[in-house]
């Protein structure tokens, strides 16, 4: 097992104490008070939510915030109000029927929300005081995640084969450019779909589309003409055991060991950007039980891909904008927390 030097750092959230992490030496990430947020615990009804699957930040802190139980997306301003709603559940234009995520381009002040249960990208552009239906891009059939940057949408679309596995769009729709290689491409079509789960995140500062595994512990940078950057995987990843079964896969369900799912990359300064896993252990079947889940963040230099340090306890990093760091969750109910926040290097 490969061993860090150490500290142990307190993070505050609200004036309260939530974690006690054992983090290695290098760029740690502190937590400040709360300066505001969106949800019910603000005493407004109306901001009760279904849940919040993706949330995205526009350049002068709108918050724009994708629920896909009630099919809607919530636009919240910087002082945690309510400014308007767009769409509903539906088949039709601007309407959302399994939204996976969201993305916006500052440079063409467009909403692209990725609905795979519709097969297809809805757009929505900002019009005063309201977000409008503006269009819409079909996709593939497995396209599951996406990412806007300079104008051009990047869509994740894993298949069975070994084409590539990012696709780059117009606004509009053109398709001009396919890169990148899947995950488990070695162990055969299913194998591929197995661990074809997988984030994207867009970096303009760096001018890089990361690409990182579900449950590889792989993490690919491409330049945006689709040129390796570079690529590397985590230390002491715990990658689950796949079974392969005649008419999918599943993760082993008799072995009670833990492992560990990528679900988010963060940029978090122009240099360093963090990749979120949780360590998940199902507890023996005789006792049954909830499973057990606790979150790391691993910090990455966005020029190398070299790790430099990793946290535990850290709530979700769903976005950082300027002084802050947005922390969507579902437990114990939908809710944005907005915090402060600055990096400090632990020697």
């Amino acid at each position: 097992m490969r061993m860090f030097g150490s500290a142990v750092v307190v993070h505050v959230v609200m004036g309260l104490p939530v974690c006690v992490a054992q983090v290695p030496r290098g760029p740690v990430l502190e937590l400040g008070r709360a300066v505001g947020g969106y949800g019910v615990e603000s005493g407004d009804i109306n901001a009760e939510m279904g849940g919040i699957r993706d949330l995205a930040i526009d350049e002068v802190g709108r918050m724009f915030l994708l629920d896909p139980r009630l099919g809607r997306i919530r636009v919240v301003d910087s002082k945690g109000r309510l400014v308007t709603v767009a769409g509903r559940p539906g088949a039709g234009p601007g309407e959302l029927r399994d939204p996976a995520s969201l993305a916006y381009d500052p440079q063409t002040k467009r909403l692209y929300v990725l609905d795979p249960g519709l097969g297809r990208i809805g757009v929505f552009v900002w019009a005063g005081d309201s977000l409008k239906y503006s269009s819409s891009i079909p996709t593939p059939p497995l396209a599951t995640d996406l990412c806007a940057m300079r104008g051009l949408l990047y869509l994740y679309s894993p298949g069975m084969d070994n084409s590539p596995v990012i696709r780059v769009l117009t606004g509009e729709g053109k398709e001009v450019l396919q890169f990148g290689e899947g995950f488990g491409a070695e162990g055969g079509p299913m194998l591929r779909m197995a661990k074809g789960g997988g984030v994207l995140a867009c970096f303009p500062e760096a001018g890089l589309v990361v690409l990182a595994g579900a449950v590889e512990p792989s993490v690919v940078a491409y330049r945006t003409d689709g040129g390796l950057q570079w690529r590397t995987r985590l230390v002491n990843y715990i990658e689950p055991k796949i079974q392969i079964l005649a008419g999918g896969w599943r993760i082993d369900p008799s072995t009670p060991q833990p492992w560990d799912m990528i679900d988010r990359v963060v940029g978090i300064t122009d240099t360093l950007l963090a990749v979120e896993f949780e360590r998940r252990e199902r507890p023996p079947q005789t006792r049954g039980g909830a499973e057990a889940r606790q979150r790391f963040t691993a910090f990455l230099l966005a020029g190398s891909g070299r790790e430099l340090s990793r946290q535990s306890g850290l709530p979700p990093l769903s976005s950082v904008g300027g002084q802050f760091v947005y922390s969507a969750s579902d437990d114990p109910f939908p809710r944005v927390t907005v915090m402060e926040y600055r990096i400090v290097t632990r020697r």
